[in-house]
């Protein structure tokens, strides 16, 4: 494809209008022209399907997405969209069915984003349990009360920043030292000694 470019822009000083129309062709080429049951066209690159264009119609159409009718006629939910389709979106009424399995029927950055977005929701409170359990371990390692107790100074700011803090730290923009650090300065990153369990002697009686 640069190659071809490359050529085209060769043509520019000898036939202007020639190099208009090759150049037009080209960038024509990346997207697809669509139009919904009213008329409007909406542009989407190359290669995309029903599914994303229900989401670019409309996030919410997206996530109720239940078929498809493509030029009056029903097709599955990975149809590939040419240029001059009409594209209707069949939604479930007050239902939200988006599955994780829909982001191999998506290909463009915008539809996997709110696919993504929804599915991450969902998993929210597993989320958050996991984080929350990985910061408790942390805190019985370091010998520091759990985020439930009264002592930890970490608690008010866990409770008021709960469900933000504990995401970032699945999505790694948090670490459990980072958080422990903020209310304890002066901690040192370490593991605690081992126990070692200790035979209890007998008692000898004569």
């Amino acid at each position: 494809w640069v190659q071809k470019m490359q050529d085209i822009v060769k043509q520019y000083q000898t036939d202007f209008e020639w190099f208009k129309e090759q150049l037009n062709v080209e960038l024509v080429e990346w997207y697809i022209y669509v139009y919904t049951p009213k008329g409007d066209a909406i542009e989407l690159p190359v290669g995309s399907t029903v599914l994303d264009f229900a989401f670019r119609v409309h996030t919410k159409v997206g996530y109720a997405f239940k078929w498809a009718l493509v030029n009056w006629t029903i097709v599955p939910i990975d149809y590939e969209l040419h240029t001059w389709d009409h594209v209707s979106i069949q939604t479930w009424s007050n239902k939200i069915l988006c599955w994780k399995s829909w982001l191999n029927y998506a290909k463009t950055s915008g539809a996997k984003q709110s696919i993504n977005r929804y599915i991450k929701s969902l998993e929210k409170d597993k989320i958050v349990a996991q984080s929350e359990a990985l910061i408790n371990e942390k805190l019985i390692e370091l010998w520091l009360p759990s985020l439930d107790s009264k002592e930890n100074p970490l608690r008010k700011q866990y409770e008021n920043q709960r469900d933000g803090m504990m995401m970032k730290m699945h999505d790694k923009q948090l670490t459990a030292f980072t958080f422990i650090k903020s209310a304890y300065p002066n901690i040192i990153w370490s593991t605690p000694p081992v126990v070692r369990k200790v035979s209890k002697p007998e008692v000898v009686t004569s």
